[in-house]
């Protein structure tokens, strides 16, 4: 999957999931903040997300990678799930 491809399902995840109205998002890109201006995340909502994120994508997300970096963009945090759908699926092969 795409990056861009995982920042349109962040993007239907934070409508879907967390009440972001689509009007805050459709200008949204890769480096548009998740956390205060921006998106207008706060923590919990970011635990929300990620919480989301596993069960759309079925993907672990350890909790020594919630940090503020991870959820500092869209772009960062699709980047990390990208990353983590390709060890995944490298695990899966033989």
């Amino acid at each position: 999957m795409q990056d861009a491809e995982v920042v349109a399902e962040i993007k239907r995840l934070l409508i879907a999931e967390l009440d972001v109205e689509p009007d805050r998002l459709s200008h949204a890109d890769a480096a548009t903040p998740l956390l205060g201006l921006g998106v207008g995340l706060d923590s919990i909502d970011a635990l929300h997300l990620a919480t989301a994120l596993e069960r759309h994508f079925a993907i672990q997300i350890p909790d020594d990678s919630l940090t503020t970096e991870l959820f500092s963009n869209v772009g960062t945090l699709a980047a990390y799930v990208s990353r983590q759908l390709i060890e995944q699926s490298s695990r899966r092969e033989p």
